[in-house]
């Protein structure tokens, strides 16, 4: 299966020199040959043409926040709302924190 990674920071430097970078560290946890990986580096403009493309995105740590004034932010909240729609909700990557509120919905 293919598994799309968007990288959207970088770890602390004592982190980053004991475990490697965020993609890495993701390959190492779900395992190297499990999944076809692809990385995204979403702050310098990199997302999947398509959300259809993979069929699940791991979004990795960031210092920044949702509400930053910066560049990549809208594109990435966008293209996850795309991604959200394109399967259905529990299939999202953010089923887990979206799941009481659209059971609630229901």
């Amino acid at each position: 299966m293919k598994l799309a990674i968007l990288e959207t920071g970088v770890p602390p430097e004592g982190v980053r020199d004991q475990f490697g970078d965020y993609p890495s560290m993701f390959r190492t946890l779900f395992g190297a040959d499990a999944y076809d990986y692809a990385t995204f580096d979403v702050q310098a403009g990199q997302l999947p043409a398509r959300a259809e493309d993979y069929p699940a995105y791991v979004v990795t740590g960031s210092s920044a926040g949702v509400y930053d004034p910066l560049p990549w932010i809208d594109p990435l909240k966008d293209f996850l709302v795309q991604a959200k729609g394109a399967r259905p909700w529990w299939a999202s990557a953010s089923a887990t924190r979206s799941w009481p509120r659209l059971s609630a919905a229901r």
